[in-house]
């Protein structure tokens, strides 16, 4: 795909001195805004006022010239312009193939949006969408007759709105729920471009649990800046200050702000609490973390739901979870993301902080090769990491992993920099905590194997008496499930023995 270019500059003073006025033939030549491509703008933001979205893309085509224009609630870019010819064929074939695999969710409509199946629906939910729903539905309306998103909704009156949310149950375990409205009415729509993009909506929440009734709200959806609080925690600080105001400030019954990294969160972080079950109470240390184990699934309520497969070469452990099969020294693992000690020329036995750096590994794997969207570059290995993949080069792989920890944090930033657009805030939530836990952890080990070759404070007596005291499978109890998951942000799952077993 072509690159990136800012938005038009503006026209160049006298004293940029002389240059030749580049025509609009040339590649990439024109600097200034045209009126056809202030009509596609103006498409565009109709684009936003018709329906649910969350950016819109264009083609701008002039002669035999073709520019592609991107807009969303923080501005707009383009690509540089290319021709129908020889020379940009390849971009041509991309362009077109991208059009003909793109889906709702690629063409920037709303993934909270879902029609309702109108031929099961059973009740005036179903009936002429300009009319009020004056009576309950005839039937509960399950997550069965939301229509999938693949194609957008007709219209955004009838539709549902359906949010997924973290819930607490009564014994203290979090679980993906789901708060669903039907849009009555549009209330506000923005008429602009640039923005928060509000949209408001008179709807009526779906009851699940008490199908027969309708409970009236206004449903507010809008894009906020990472650096204000959302109004519903300034609305809850408000109410714990000053109570007696709260009969003039909104009801909030439901709000929840939304990145594009959620559904990532939320699975993969489950695995980990799988991984950590299985080890500590099923008796079982996986030894195969890597990215093909890592799968997604979906339950009876289409809740992201994460799976840790492939168990053929897990091991069982001991009372003190060492591995007590006689292969616990053999180099078990994906090569790509095997912990360091384990790629050694002797390696240890496998412990449980070697599957934490393998999880580790797949997370910066991820943000090398992947998008949000699921999409991988599935025939390029990103050069940052290409060491990782020969067998034959272990020992390289091993010095590689080290420097990227152990070495000059400009290593490490090199890394992250590389990662996809999606990828980028998790640099800050999970990999940098994480990279800091696994860089204190073999500072540690490093100290107690070459003492001398740290500065401390402590005498060499002491020094000595800490390597004997050493604690190997944590690494002086730094790599542990707890400092894991406190690193990323995350509590650990609460479990409870189900009564039944699929």
């Amino acid at each position: 795909m072509p690159a990136i270019s800012e938005l038009p500059r503006p026209p160049e003073t006298e004293d940029s001195g002389p240059k030749r006025k580049r025509s609009p033939e040339d590649i990439g030549g024109r600097d200034t805004f045209n009126k056809d491509e202030a009509q596609l703008a103006s498409y565009a933001v109709k684009c936003f006022e018709s329906s649910s979205r969350f950016f819109v893309a264009g083609i701008y085509v002039q002669h035999w010239t073709m520019i592609l224009w991107y807009y969303d609630r923080m501005g707009a870019a383009r690509t540089v312009s290319f021709q129908f010819s020889v020379e940009h064929a390849q971009t041509l074939g991309l362009v077109l193939v991208a059009l003909n695999h793109s889906d709702a969710s690629r063409s920037g409509y709303s993934s909270f949006l879902h029609a309702i199946d109108h031929r099961d629906c059973g009740n005036s939910l179903c009936s002429t969408t300009n009319q009020r729903f004056s009576t309950a539905p005839s039937k509960p309306l399950s997550e069965s007759l939301l229509v999938s998103n693949k194609l957008p909704p007709k219209g955004r009156k009838g539709s549902v709105l359906r949010f997924p949310c973290s819930v607490v149950d009564d014994e203290g375990n979090e679980m993906t729920a789901f708060r669903a409205f039907v849009i009555e009415a549009i209330l506000f729509s923005y008429p602009g471009l640039i923005g928060r993009g509000t949209e408001a909506y008179l709807v009526y929440e779906l009851l699940v649990s008490k199908p027969q009734v309708l409970q009236q709200l206004v449903a507010k959806l809008a894009w906020c800046s990472v650096h204000r609080p959302p109004e519903s925690k300034t609305i809850r600080k408000l109410l714990e200050n000053a109570p007696e105001i709260s009969r003039h400030l909104p009801d909030v019954v439901f709000a929840c702000v939304y990145d594009s990294s959620k559904h990532l969160r939320l699975p993969r972080y489950k695995m980990l609490s799988c991984h950590h079950r299985a080890y500590k109470n099923g008796g079982y240390l996986h030894r195969d973390i890597s990215e093909t184990n890592l799968m997604i699934d979906r339950d009876g309520n289409d809740a992201v739901v994460g799976v840790l497969c492939d168990w053929d070469l897990s091991s069982a452990v001991d009372d003190d979870g060492v591995v007590t099969s006689s292969n616990a020294t053999h180099r078990t693992g994906t090569y790509p993301f095997l912990a360091t000690d384990l790629l050694a020329e002797n390696p240890p036995v496998h412990l449980y902080r070697h599957d934490l750096e393998s999880f580790f590994y797949i997370l910066i794997w991820a943000g090398l090769h992947y998008s949000f969207d699921g999409e991988a570059a599935k025939y390029h290995v990103h050069d940052e990491v290409k060491v990782w993949m020969d067998a034959g080069r272990h020992i390289d792989a091993r010095k590689d992993k080290k420097s990227l920890i152990l070495g000059a944090r400009e290593n490490a930033k090199h890394v992250f920099d590389h990662f996809h657009p999606d990828f980028k805030p998790l640099v800050k939530q999970w990999v940098r905590p994480l990279w800091k836990l696994f860089r204190c952890a073999f500072k540690k080990a490093d100290r107690c194997e070459n003492p001398d070759d740290f500065d401390s404070s402590a005498d060499s007596d002491s020094s000595r008496g800490s390597h004997t005291s050493f604690d190997n499978i944590t690494l002086g109890g730094t790599l542990t499930f707890e400092n894991f998951m406190d690193a990323i942000g995350e509590k650990p799952r609460t479990w409870l023995c189900p009564t039944t077993y699929h």
